[in-house]
């Protein structure tokens, strides 16, 4: 119990230092802008910019201080901490005079830092749910018709030609599949790596993942030669599974009953 409470402390006190001396950097290096420019008014847009970037240093900090590996601790107590960081830096710089600032800032960074704080701290807090390519399939990726099908898994009735671009994710030839992400280094599998695929939301993605459970690529119905890629799957036998739960705790992949 010592520990849990000792290790929550630090995370807390991670947190704060995280995002307070973030935004204290972020309101000097503002500043300093504003008065070298002749466009003040972009100091306040600077400014606001942080209520977004303070949640992923609070997550920073909360990580290098190996703070409690709770999710729900983790998620409000780094929230919170964007928040008191925030009022903090800002009372710091304009002094109690001008405290009504710290309060409207405060309250921006702690309703703009919750999906950075949610994702960031996933990884840290829970690690195997992290890389579960239940979680992948259920997050969100898209608008409604992002990953919208009907209830059959779409199957064109042409011939699969032998090299094929799925969207801008995907390269195929022949059963050799390349992924193509813009910023990520590129992964190379062949189909028979492929154990099964996981079908998301309508906002969300289909998953390929391999026989450990591991995520091999991501892909949606919306994309150009979706439907290529499915038939490749299906004529080699690959399962497509439906996750039932959309929510953050790990649901039950069930093998899907239209395919």
């Amino acid at each position: 119990m010592n520990r849990q409470v000792f290790a929550a402390f630090r995370g807390v006190l991670g947190g704060f230092s995280g995002a307070f001396l973030g935004r204290l950097i972020w309101i000097n290096l503002c500043a300093g802008f504003a008065s070298a420019t002749a466009f003040p008014s972009l100091f306040k847009i600077l400014f606001l910019l942080m209520a977004v970037l303070v949640g992923p240093l609070a997550c920073l900090g909360y990580w290098l201080f190996r703070g409690l590996r709770n999710r729900k601790f983790a998620y409000i107590s780094t929230r919170l901490c964007a928040f008191s960081g925030t009022c903090a830096a800002v009372f710091r710089f304009f002094l109690p005079q001008r405290s009504a600032w710290c309060l409207l800032f405060g309250l921006f960074a702690f309703l703009f830092s919750g999906g950075w704080v949610q994702t960031r701290l996933l990884r840290y807090t829970d690690p195997a749910w992290y890389a579960d390519p239940r979680r992948a399939a259920i997050s969100y990726a898209g608008g409604a018709m992002y990953n919208y099908r009907s209830r059959k898994i779409p199957l064109p009735a042409v011939q699969i030609p032998p090299v094929f671009s799925v969207g801008s994710v995907l390269e195929v030839r022949g059963l050799i599949l390349r992924t193509t992400p813009n910023l990520r280094k590129s992964r190379t599998f062949l189909v028979e790596d492929v154990a099964g695929v996981i079908l998301g939301p309508s906002n969300g993605s289909n998953v390929l993942f391999d026989r450990n459970h591991q995520v091999l690529a991501k892909f949606a119905w919306s994309m150009k030669n979706a439907d290529l890629l499915a038939q490749i799957l299906d004529g080699h036998g690959i399962r497509f599974c439906t996750c039932k739960e959309y929510g953050y705790s790990l649901g039950a992949v069930t093998q899907a009953d239209d395919f």
